[in-house]
């Protein structure tokens, strides 16, 4: 057609109709060189917009798009896609997901029903309140993903609503309400994608009209909200439980849905905490690594197994969060008499004992069964868990089976176990389905799951996209350091007075946040199963399904953890340290210096007097000075004993010369000498002078008759 110009077909000659055939192609082609208009477009808004062909096909590769509008033809658009641009299939999905909320939802194939709860369960998420409470910043946590510019829908939803003139009218009048002035120039992205998920679940339920049967709410109301019914639905702030019902009537077959909805993200945390404190504690750390290996596909690197931090850094936290006092419902006394129920059952038991009489309320004991409709049960989040554990509980009470769609849900097997013991989870459970992402951190890594198990977004997820990047920083954390936001800890380590957690434990901690952006969200879910290459005929998805059977009644091995090494290893953490008694230690101090000095200066003193060989040469009156009088006839004694040795043993020495020389024995020598001394010693008891050797000589002279 652009070339009709230079491709004029020839005429034969004479022939008159001919030739009027050809002047009309002719103007034609005048025609459309006057009033044809080019205009240039971009690749990337062509591809958001969901209209771009397949970049390659056949070996050959997409150079050019062009298109006319519908309304006129002669605006043509033309759009140049360069050699190295890469399609981003999620906006084509965004498309996909938009197109079917202004559609009528289908339940009779396994694909399209898989579809609708999708849609129905985010479609219940509330992110802003009404014109009085303002924006809920839902999405405030994941300020990284927004920091990056990797939001998932601001974008495609934009384009959308500026190509829909009443949608645009309509989104600019909700967020006029909220007090958010005008949509387009809100800075804020967390705002504003609030503002347009909000704006997508009310278009879905204006859509389906009467369709939309009701939305029920039993708990205490906010005070901008007091004058709702309990069949007006929740508010934003409200605390309680909530679901909603979609009838697909007049149909035949009857089709009926009864969305359970979860809470805000506040409430569902610390519900999630208060079930699964233990299995966070024990069992987090090693499903997280099995999930990300096994579920997603990915390799463990070596920086993974060294991110948990150092002992006296994670014990702490450990300790911390283990002590943490979470609550399954704020204002427990409040509720608890408005529905004539008591504390201890609330208390114990959370938003399942509200969400028992809700489900009375639509499924009531005395119902006519054979007459009801099909009817499914969905959810996302803990609506998700509640949705199974009513399925579970009314095959037990009313044995009737409802088939149950449990979109980017939680584990609960386990705190079943534990904290709903009215439900038995050691049946099987095949009529339980769960779709959850490959790397969705509560659904995979969150205690166990029964039933059908469905994994999507293996294919997008190994491509690098749905937050990969923040999820792989999440790997190799332990349970406590990801989920402990309480007070910081003085810590005691080798640098001195340290805090924790530390700065890697808080990184993780937002990369944990952004990383659930993308794989726990029902929005996100619903745009993925969009894709008829994640989502197959038959209900199956590209992460493949598998049957997960409960765990036996008796749990011999364990795997639902009923108690905490914590316990234990919490004791060593206790603070012992008193203040120190400092006038003890200086009197202690005090009296062993005085004691240690006073022994010194004796010793010294005595060693110094018994050096000294003075007291020897004074006279027997004269007294040795203090400290050694008392040993002075000690002294003297020994003294003079060992002058007299000597002077003997020289004696006795010269003696042996002199009578070997005269031949006499030693041994009558030894003999004479020895009687001579005790003869001595009873005469006289010390010999002087000179003369002494003599006379010992003359009295060991030997007489004849010894000789």
């Amino acid at each position: 057609l652009l070339r009709l110009g230079s491709c004029e077909p020839a005429a034969p000659e004479g022939d008159v109709e001919d030739d009027q055939a050809l002047r009309s192609h002719r103007r034609l082609s005048e025609h459309f060189e006057r009033n044809l208009r080019w205009h240039d477009s971009d690749a990337a808004k062509l591809d958001r917009a969901g209209l771009l062909p397949k970049l390659e096909y056949a070996g050959l590769r997409l150079k050019e798009v062009y298109m006319a509008h519908s309304e006129e033809p002669m605006k043509v658009r033309r759009v140049t896609v360069p050699a190295n641009y890469e399609s981003n299939p999620q906006s084509r999905r965004l498309h996909a997901l938009l197109d079917m909320v202004n559609s009528t939802l289908r339940f009779e194939l396994p694909r399209d029903r898989v579809r609708a709860m999708a849609i129905l369960s985010a479609a219940t998420q509330r992110y802003v309140g009404n014109a009085s409470t303002g924006s809920l910043p839902a999405l405030a946590r994941a300020a990284v993903v927004y920091n990056n510019g990797k939001q998932a829908y601001a974008d495609a939803v934009n384009d959308a609503v500026k190509a829909n003139p009443a949608w645009e009218a309509r989104l600019q009048e909700l967020s006029v309400q909220l007090n958010e002035g005008n949509v387009t120039q809100i800075t804020n992205m967390t705002k504003q994608e609030a503002i347009l998920l909000t704006f997508l679940a009310q278009t879905l339920r204006e859509n389906a009209g009467e369709r939309w049967k009701s939305d029920q709410f039993l708990g205490k109301r906010t005070q901008d909200c007091a004058g709702r019914t309990e069949l007006e639905g929740a508010c934003v702030g409200d605390v309680g439980f909530s679901v909603s019902v979609y009838e697909d009537a007049p149909t035949n077959p009857f089709y009926r849905v009864i969305v359970f909805n979860g809470g805000t993200p506040e409430s569902e945390r610390e519900y999630m905490m208060f079930l699964h404190r233990l299995w966070i504690i024990e069992r987090f750390q090693d499903e997280l690594m099995l999930t990300w290996n096994l579920d997603a596909g990915a390799g463990t690197t070596k920086n993974m197994t060294e991110r948990r931090a150092a002992v006296e850094f994670e014990r702490p936290v450990r300790c911390a969060f283990k002590d943490t006092n979470f609550q399954p419902l704020h204002e427990v006394e409040r509720i608890a008499e408005s529905l004539r129920l008591t504390s201890r059952q609330i208390a114990e038991q959370g938003y399942w004992v509200l969400a028992k009489q809700v489900i009375r309320r639509i499924l009531p004991k005395d119902r006519n069964r054979e007459e009801e409709p099909t009817t499914y049960f969905t959810g996302t989040g803990t609506g998700a868990m509640h949705a199974g554990l009513a399925s579970m509980w009314l095959r037990t009470e009313d044995d009737k089976v409802y088939e149950s769609y449990l979109i980017a849900g939680v584990g609960f097997e386990c705190a079943t176990r534990r904290v709903f013991k009215d439900v038995r989870a050691s049946d099987a459970a095949e009529y339980l389905h769960s779709y959850t992402h490959v790397m969705d951190v509560y659904g995979n890594a969150m205690d166990r799951k029964v039933g059908e198990d469905c994994l999507f977004g293996r294919r997008s997820f190994e491509a690098g996209l749905d937050g990969r990047e923040f999820c792989e920083k999440v790997i190799g954390h332990t349970g406590p350091e990801l989920f402990y936001h309480g007070e910081p800890l003085d810590v005691r380590a080798d640098k001195g007075i340290q805090q924790t957690p530390t700065l890697q434990m808080l990184e993780a901690q937002q990369a944990l946040e952004a990383c659930t952006y993308f794989t726990h969200s029902a929005w996100y879910a619903a745009m993925l199963l969009m894709d008829d290459d994640v989502l197959y005929y038959d209900g199956k998805t590209d992460g493949g399904c598998q049957l997960r059977d409960p765990l036996p009644a008796d749990d011999r091995l364990e795997k639902c953890p009923l108690v905490t090494a914590a316990d234990q290893e919490c004791l060593l953490l206790l603070d012992n340290v008193q203040p120190l008694p400092v006038t003890a230690m200086f009197i202690t101090a005090g009296s062993l210096a005085a004691c240690i000095c006073c022994i010194g200066m004796s010793g010294y003193v005595c060693l110094r007097r018994v050096r000294d060989d003075r007291h020897l040469y004074q006279d027997d009156g004269e007294n040795m000075p203090w400290p050694c009088c008392c040993l002075k006839r000690r002294l003297e004694s020994d003294r003079e004993a060992k002058a007299r040795q000597r002077v003997k043993d020289k004696r006795m020495k010269a003696l042996k010369k002199e009578m070997k020389k005269q031949g006499i024995a030693t041994d009558e020598v030894y003999e004479v000498e020895l009687n001579g001394n005790k003869k001595k010693k009873k005469q006289s008891k010390r010999s002087q002078g000179k003369g002494d050797k003599a006379d010992d000589a003359q009295a060991l002279k030997p007489d004849e008759d010894q000789r």
